[in-house]
């Protein structure tokens, strides 16, 4: 005989010690609402556990790197000496080729020009009557060869008819030859196209005789005008205050310091009132015509940067790029603090370099701007991760 200490489990829930007891249906239903709200609950509980098991999973896929768009940053050089009067060009300004971004002043050099005009108009009054006479001098040389051009602008006229009237009488001369010949014309009228003939090239030969004159005029005019210019340095004292003021004024256009690049304006070096001489940078402009994307890498993937490997770039704004590995990485640097997680480690990192494949916004070319690099991962890697 077997004693059973536990009760023998109900089959059946509307019978009790064998009697059937007939239970109502329940009143109250579950409502599809409050369904999806039990699920969307769970979903919010697990979103952690999933966004988790989302990023292991990409990690296996995908390579991701944390990185900076970087634009080629050149330091702008003074060119002249003197006090930095104005800062043309403020920070993040864009500028264009030859756009001015600073203003020099240097009294030392103003102080002299007014110097050197006092003492030219000094010498220009002092010598006043010799350089009129000289400019009317000049003047009649210039009108005299102008008119010896006139006058030889008529005596071509006259060359170019004498030579049309002698190529006539030759013709004429010609035909009366041959009706000579033939015994249609006399020797009378033979001898009066001769003369003509003659005539012709006489008048032909004394044309050309004038054109010649008048351009030896023409020469001598022209090498005593110039002779009259030279005979200037009889004023050396004017002439060399003319250039010492000359090389002054070009010392003052170069204190106006222009842009050689166009780019944006990252820093200045340098403030107002400072004394700069040349050489001293002024300030730090960022070319945009060459951007690239640099981004710090693991070791463990030193394959991927490698020139010619492909990645995406991808912008805060939700823009992807393709881009280009430029070359090898050869540089090890820690992960500067702007890019580290708050959690993260800056561990030391390789540092890769690549161009982008398609055309950047204005509004992207900004230097430093944080981006996400990634890099598709082969099927060997994905098995290494594994062995």
């Amino acid at each position: 005989m077997k004693i059973r200490f536990t009760p023998q489990a109900q089959k059946k829930p509307d019978h009790i010690k064998g009697m059937r007891v007939p239970y109502a249906q329940g009143k109250r239903k579950v409502p599809l609402a409050a369904r999806w709200r039990w699920y969307l609950v769970v979903l919010v509980v697990t979103s952690p556990l999933l966004y988790l098991l989302g990023k292991i999973a990409i990690s296996y896929i995908l390579i991701t790197a944390p990185g900076v768009l970087s634009l080629e940053k050149i330091s702008i050089n003074s060119t002249a000496t003197g006090i930095v009067e104005q800062l043309a060009a403020p920070v993040g300004a864009e500028m264009a080729e030859g756009e001015v971004i600073a203003r020099l002043g240097n009294k030392q050099l103003e102080g002299r020009r007014l110097v050197v005009e006092r003492e030219l108009a000094a010498l220009k009054k002092q010598y006043s009557c010799k350089i009129a006479d000289q400019k009317n001098e000049q003047e009649q040389e210039r009108l005299r060869q102008k008119e010896y051009q006139q006058e030889l602008t008529r005596a071509e006229k006259q060359q170019r008819l004498a030579r049309q009237m002698l190529g006539y009488q030759k013709a004429h001369l010609d035909k009366v030859i041959f009706l000579q010949s033939q015994g249609a014309a006399t020797i009378a009228e033979l001898r009066q196209a001769e003369a003509g003939y003659d005539a012709a090239l006489y008048r032909a030969d004394n044309a050309e005789n004038a054109v010649n004159q008048k351009k030896v005029k023409i020469e001598l005019e022209q090498k005593k005008l110039e002779l009259m210019q030279q005979k200037k340095q009889i004023f050396p004292a004017i002439d060399k205050a003319e250039a010492e003021l000359a090389a002054i004024g070009r010392q003052q256009q170069g204190l106006v310091q222009k842009a050689p690049y166009r780019g944006r304006v990252l820093e200045h070096i340098i403030k107002e009132g400072q004394a700069v001489s040349p050489g001293t940078p002024l300030m730090l402009i960022a070319r945009r015509d060459n951007p690239v994307i640099v981004c710090y890498l693991k070791p463990k993937y030193a394959g991927y940067a490698k020139a010619g490997h492909y990645a995406r770039v991808s912008f805060a704004d939700g823009k992807n790029i393709k881009a280009r590995v430029v070359s090898d990485a050869r540089l090890v640097k820690r992960l500067p603090a702007d890019l580290a997680t708050p959690m993260g480690m800056r561990n030391l990192l390789m540092l890769v370099s690549l161009t982008p494949l398609e055309p950047l916004a204005d509004d992207l070319r900004v230097d430093g701007l944080p981006v996400t690099v990634r890099f598709r991962r082969n099927w060997m890697t994905f098995l290494q991760d594994f062995f």
